[in-house]
């Protein structure tokens, strides 16, 4: 499990009562792009249960932002407009990413459409050191329930 998802946890456990709904899992070590067939049984998989998950009050993806696929230069954008597609224009998603991703214009308008302008705030934070803990780094997105 990446650092940042015990963090956010933790974080959304200090506002008070929540769900978790987990969706999905997947790692692998830096290794050259994955196979496109993979990806797509994965995005498959992650849309089936999202889907059988709503509603939802929110999203939270825990992304490298760095992914390719043997087909695909922006794996990470198409699961966040898949995310968004299921979920609607209303329901919020917050994403980590790895301090090296490669952020998208997808990836952007996936997690804050149009429509959301104006009413969203986003939090943004980084550490010059990675040693840092992630816990500490990256929750400050979660850091009030107004943010999700």
């Amino acid at each position: 499990m990446l650092p940042e998802t015990p963090g956010f946890v933790a974080a959304m456990d200090a506002t008070g009562a929540w769900a978790p709904v987990g969706i999905a899992l997947a790692m692998t070590e830096p290794n050259g792009p994955v196979e496109h067939a993979f990806f797509v049984e994965l995005l498959n998989s992650i849309e089936r249960r999202l889907r059988a998950a709503l509603p939802v009050d929110a999203v939270y993806i825990c992304s490298h932002g760095a992914a390719l696929t043997t087909e695909e230069d922006d794996p990470d954008g198409v699961l966040f407009a898949k995310v968004r597609e299921i979920v609607g224009a209303d329901v919020p998603i917050a994403a980590t990413l790895d301090l090296h991703a490669n952020v998208s214009e997808r990836m952007v308008t996936s997690v804050m459409p149009s429509s959301a302008i104006g009413r969203t705030r986003i939090s943004t934070c980084a550490s010059a050191a990675r040693r840092r803990p992630l816990r500490s780094v990256r929750c400050s997105v979660v850091s009030s329930r107004s943010a999700l």
